[in-house]
């Protein structure tokens, strides 16, 4: 009985020993490893070198950003200007709006096109020079914090209402807009009354002088763009309106005439001859108009749909590039909208005409895909 008790405490440790030898070796290594660590010291701020387990960040690095990370540097280094107010009058960059499809209104966001506007040249304080070791200063801006986009549903694209409108505000202490105009309409009025609804909608923080919010004045451009393809000899931005006139012939002569006008410039672009062709200049705007034109394949059908914008007749400014074709200066035109039936999609052209049928300025853009051909 004793031998065989004796037999099984022998057997039982030569089981496990092995197993307890290797775990037993292994917490002392990490026991000693641990240990190590905490005995040892960082170097003082004194030494070379960066403190061991610490964040390694190069000396030029740390030097540029040390004074976004001190607030004590921070603040002498950057001071508000208390020695030149900000400008009363400031420009925003042009905001761009593309039609919508969306059934839903529009709402107030925080994410706006624009934040920060330009102070007007003219307008601009000269900052007082305070010697050669002055403190940089930190100039108050106008700044754009609530967005309301403006009304541009696909009917009112397709109808051929594009162009910009540069609208005039006058913003008080508060960001809020107490007078919106129209310095410049784009020729649709429905497209000048979305701008200014949605405009009386934003909101604004005005710049600080002495530490309290000016009442400001601001100008930005919304351009309602349609058309992806467009050539123009006229500046857009530059317009006055300008008399009616009678015509010359009969309505149905004159619009049959423009369709036929519309056909032969739709050929030429499609041609190869295109850049060749003594009525259309040999412009890089082209290049991507023709490339669309021979992709919407041959035309079966030119259809005049109306005029767009008011006045009918406005007066544009023609670009320096072609002032030669006009020894005014200017040009009065009216723009034309017509439909062109390809063999493989329908197109949508927007033409500037004058008073003679010369064609100053055109856009173009397909409406429809693949649905000409099945017609």
């Amino acid at each position: 009985m004793h031998e065989r008790t004796r037999t099984m405490i022998l057997r039982f440790p030569r089981a496990w020993l092995t197993r307890a030898a290797v775990v037993l070796a292994l917490v002392s290594c990490h026991v000693v490893l641990f240990y190590g660590i905490s005995q040892t010291r960082s170097p003082t701020s004194s030494a070379d070198g960066p403190p061991m387990f610490g964040p390694v960040v190069l000396n030029k690095w740390r030097d540029l950003h040390q004074r976004f990370l001190t607030s004590r540097r921070s603040s002498a280094s950057m001071q508000e200007d208390q020695s030149t107010p900000p400008s009363r009058h400031w420009k925003f960059p042009p905001v761009d709006i593309w039609p919508s499809s969306a059934s839903r209104p529009a709402t107030l966001s925080e994410f706006t096109p624009v934040t920060d506007a330009e102070p007007d040249p003219t307008d601009t304080p000269t900052p007082q020079d305070k010697g050669p070791n002055k403190t940089p200063v930190r100039l108050s801006k106008l700044r754009m914090v609530r967005w309301l986009r403006p009304e541009y549903p696909m009917d009112w694209a397709v109808a051929g209402m594009d162009g910009s409108v540069l609208l005039d505000q006058r913003i008080d202490a508060h960001g809020q807009p107490v007078k919106t105009t129209v310095a410049r309409g784009s020729g649709s009025p429905q497209l000048d009354e979305a701008a200014l609804r949605a405009a009386n909608a934003w909101r604004f923080a005005t710049p600080l002088w002495k530490s309290q919010a000016v009442e400001v004045s601001s100008q930005i451009e919304v351009r309602f763009n349609f058309f992806g393809f467009q050539f123009s000899r006229i500046d857009e931005s530059q317009t006055d309106t300008s008399p009616e006139a009678a015509e010359s012939a009969d309505r149905a002569t004159r619009m049959s005439d423009r369709e036929r006008s519309v056909r032969r410039l739709v050929a030429q672009l499609q041609s190869a001859r295109a850049q060749n062709a003594s009525d259309l200049p040999n412009a890089p705007e082209l290049q991507s108009l023709t490339a669309a034109v021979r992709d919407w394949g041959p035309v079966k059908g030119v259809k005049y749909v109306g005029l767009v914008g008011q006045p009918e007749w406005r007066t544009y400014a023609i670009k320096p590039d072609y002032l030669s074709d006009s020894p005014s200066g200017s040009v009065t035109v009216r723009w034309e909208l017509y439909r062109v039936e390809h063999e493989r999609s329908t197109s949508l052209w927007k033409i500037a005409f004058d008073r003679q049928g010369r064609i100053w300025g055109m856009k173009a853009d397909v409406i429809r895909a693949g649905a000409s051909g099945n017609q």
